[in-house]
């Protein structure tokens, strides 16, 4: 059975057989072989792909963990099944035991996901940018059961470094206020003892590349002070920077104590990059990062003590930063990849002096090398777009985010995908296909091509900022994001040499307004 696309819940079955204790077991997964027989390999449980040696081995894991249901009839009348104590994710279902023939309504999707409401939208001319954003949507949604997981499948983990990369996007379209509360909780309540912040929450043990006594890397320990930050700017949220501020200097210690001069070579760098990763580059961004994201909740609750002390220790860091990483005379940071680029960029630490140099390899990279491909993983595509954006290279951006061949967001168009896949190749037995991560690409279509942004002097959008880009083909854009103030709407639309612009602001809010014009 198709399903039609790729989406995480249950099935409702309905079957009829003649004997009591017959049998009928469904199998679930992502893709087909080319022979039609279904392939659970992208959607197996903890890659358990051959048989466990074990010295009992009917206990244990079984030689291949595949998702699947077992239905035993009672016998008689029609009978309804949907599992109760599970959710699957899955585009196709296997259905074995059925006595007979079975038509396509014997079998239901039923999609499955966490209350949140939806609360934006994003149209425009290009009908790939659409398809595009439904997939982030239909992701998320995908990975939203009481914790934001990193596939719905395989792990069901939720992993903090997947929400570093695309807490805003999924903010643009749902109120994610609660439910980031209780995330910011969940990093709270399985913090370690050496005030380090897990690699997931709820802990199950792992922290690969961590910082000691199950601490995770710090770019995924990132989650916790920055959905405090993000609560505040998206939903105005004070209260919760002071329940949660006494977590935060444990943190910042934490790391201090593992850097060495200031750099802090630790965590995975950017995860599913396509070229070599920067461990200590990204390491010591983030870690600098943290420090400046607390700087600022320290600000919020008037802890003028801590302000002082994380602005110290910030501008210490970067000075180390440059020292370390930094080219003055080819302006690359460590080898000059995008990630390395465009993490340096976002984060501020590049000198005002040195802005262009910097952005020129950036681009070089882009255009020359890559040939306007992007080679990102998980927090590098996030970075690159917005910095190619902010420092007036949208075209570039437009043009990676356009691309319908590898790698990419249209790749996975062109391969038939309904949701964003964990890898920019095509897998067909490791990567997941329900995967949130390169989900912030919507970020960039709500912020840069709509242009609605939240005025970080006026938290939960109090004060708005209207910066649309008309970039590329692009000849009309529409969006909407509603605020805890109310509605903000913001299109335009390009007839040659005409820009007509609609911008909806809530009462008792203020905004700011960018025209585009060739001439003033």
């Amino acid at each position: 059975f198709d399903m039609g696309r790729n989406f995480t819940g249950w099935i409702r079955l309905r079957v009829k057989g003649p004997a009591a204790g017959t049998k009928v077991r469904l199998r679930y997964g992502e893709l087909l072989y080319p022979d039609g027989m279904l392939n659970v390999l992208t959607s197996t449980c903890g890659q358990i792909k051959s048989a466990a040696k074990l010295p009992f081995p009917e206990y244990g894991p079984p030689a291949v963990a595949w998702q699947s249901d077992t239905y035993i009839l009672k016998g008689g009348n029609e009978e309804t099944f949907t599992p109760r104590f599970t959710f699957h994710g899955f585009r196709y279902v296997e259905v074995t035991g059925y006595t007979g023939s079975p038509e396509l309504n014997v079998l239901e999707g039923l999609r499955l996901n966490s209350d949140v409401e939806n609360v934006g939208s994003f149209l425009c001319s290009n009908e790939r940018f659409n398809l595009i954003h439904n997939m982030v949507s239909w992701t998320f949604l995908s990975n939203l059961f009481s914790v934001q997981s990193d596939c719905p499948h395989r792990e069901k983990f939720g992993y903090g470094g997947d929400i570093v990369a695309c807490d805003e996007a999924c903010m643009y379209l749902f109120d994610m206020a609660a439910f980031y509360s209780k995330v910011v909780r969940d990093f709270a309540d399985d913090v370690r003892p050496n005030g380090g912040f897990t690699e997931t929450a709820p802990y199950v043990g792992i922290g690969d590349s961590g910082l000691g006594e199950g601490a995770g890397p710090v770019a995924w320990g990132t989650v916790h002070p920055l959905l405090l930050w993000h609560l505040y700017l998206y939903y105005g949220n004070r209260q919760i920077i002071e329940e949660q501020y006494d977590r935060l200097k444990p943190w910042v210690a934490l790391l201090e104590a593992n850097a060495k001069e200031f750099i802090l070579d630790n965590g995975l760098g950017d995860h599913e990059s396509l070229v070599p990763k920067s461990k200590a580059l990204s390491g010591t961004a983030f870690y600098y990062y943290n420090v400046r994201i607390c700087e600022h909740l320290a600000t919020v609750v008037g802890r003028a003590n801590d302000v002082k002390r994380f602005t110290e220790l910030a501008e210490k860091i970067e000075r180390a930063f440059n020292d370390k990483f930094f080219d003055r005379k080819t302006g690359r940071y460590d080898g000059g990849s995008q990630a390395n680029q465009a993490i340096a960029l976002t984060f501020n630490l590049v000198p005002e002096k040195v802005l262009k140099s910097a952005l020129d390899i950036l681009m070089k990279d882009i255009v020359e090398n890559r040939n306007g491909n992007l080679s990102t993983g998980i927090f590098g595509t996030k970075y690159l777009l917005d910095v190619l954006s902010t420092h007036d290279r949208g075209d570039i951006a437009y043009s990676i985010v356009n691309q319908e061949s590898f790698p990419g967001w249209g790749h996975m168009l062109e391969r038939g995908a309904t949701t964003l896949w964990e890898h920019w190749a095509f897998s067909d037995n490791i990567y997941s296909h329900n995967h949130p991560m390169f989900g912030s690409v919507s970020e960039w279509f709500f912020k840069h091509l709509a242009g609605i942004q939240c005025d970080p002097k006026g938290p939960g959008f109090k004060k708005i900022i209207i910066r649309p880009e008309i970039i590329g083909d692009l000849t009309w854009v529409k969006a909407h994001y509603h605020s805890i103030h109310g509605r903000i709407g913001s299109q335009w639309q390009l007839d040659e040499d005409r820009l007509t612009m609609g911008v909806t602001i809530p009462v008792n809010t203020t905004a700011t307004v960018y025209v585009v014009a060739k001439n003033v």
